[in-house]
């Protein structure tokens, strides 16, 4: 459940005013922080469902592993897990590997 609504569980009728509402500073960053935990965990379950229904000898499309990786290694996931991952629609485990590398070399400048 989507801490939002674990915290208002109520519905806001028409007659009622949104901004009635009060969040403290900290509550508000950490619900934004939520929805984007939940949009990148939206983004690689939508990945990973279409590397699983990608047809036998259809080319790996490298910008959707670059995602996938990126998200994963994000999400703290195993190096290794990433590469099992992959291994089904045709990426090597040389070529998994050095995109881990540049995509955490990325993150690193981006801190």
């Amino acid at each position: 459940m989507n801490l939002f609504k674990k915290i208002f569980k109520r519905k806001i009728g028409k007659e009622e005013n949104a901004e009635k509402i009060k969040v403290s500073p900290m509550l508000k960053e950490l619900l934004l922080l939520q929805n984007e935990v939940d949009l990148l965990q939206h983004e690689v379950n939508s990945l990973e469902e279409s590397i699983q229904t990608r047809k036998p000898g259809e080319p790996f499309c490298q910008s959707q592993a670059l995602s996938l990786i990126r998200n994963n290694l994000k999400r703290g996931i195993y190096e290794d897990k990433i590469a099992k991952q992959l291994q089904p629609i045709g990426a090597s485990r040389e070529w998994v590997n050095r995109k881990i590398e540049e995509i955490k070399e990325e993150m690193k400048k981006d801190e």
